[in-house]
């Protein structure tokens, strides 16, 4: 796999000739899907980070859940998350969070309303201290998290996030045998 910062698409017939479109890939999309074009989510990895400092740090929302308890059909998915949340995080105890851009990582962590400067969070130092493996992140942060699992008796779970290219992400908690 090739990260050349121009890229050409898959020719739709053998042997094309005539004017074709090349792509600027230094970051983010390679080419851009049309649905996800006309939905407006194709700004790259940095951008989207650049946007959620500027959203998220201006503004000072109420991060709080409400107060009141709502029937179960009634429970917002956004409160249900929330909930499913700060349930999980009485119980992990190492994380491993790439932050590859750091505004994005600090953005999402106010969102969730959780302290960056939290001990859980990257004991060993992150992304941006020990470098941003391209293609091998997911690897590199979930060994990291293991090993560092193993060597504390007191740890039970831990949790590793990843980004992925184009504002997706993934996480995966790992539970260590008894």
């Amino acid at each position: 796999m090739s990260r050349a910062p121009w890229a050409v698409p898959k020719p739709e017939r053998a042997f094309p000739t005539g004017n074709t479109t090349m792509y600027d890939t230094t970051l983010g999309w390679r080419f851009v899907n049309p649905k996800m074009a006309e939905m407006g989510y194709t700004d790259s990895l940095g951008m989207t980070a650049e946007n959620l400092a500027q959203e998220r740090f201006l503004l000072t929302p109420d991060e709080d859940a409400p107060d009141e308890v709502a029937f179960a059909y009634e429970v917002s998915r956004e409160a249900q998350d929330r909930f499913a949340l700060r349930s999980h995080e009485k119980v992990v105890a190492l994380i491993e969070l790439n932050e590859a851009f750091a505004a994005q990582s600090l953005a999402v962590l106010y969102e969730w309303g959780m302290d960056p400067e939290d001990e859980r969070f990257n004991p060993n130092g992150g992304a941006i201290a020990l470098g941003h493996s391209l293609g091998a992140s997911g690897a590199r942060i979930l060994t990291t998290l293991v090993h560092e699992m193993r060597r504390r008796d007191d740890v039970r779970y831990g949790l590793a996030t990843m980004c992925i290219g184009i504002g997706q992400g993934i996480v995966m908690v790992v539970e260590k045998p008894a």
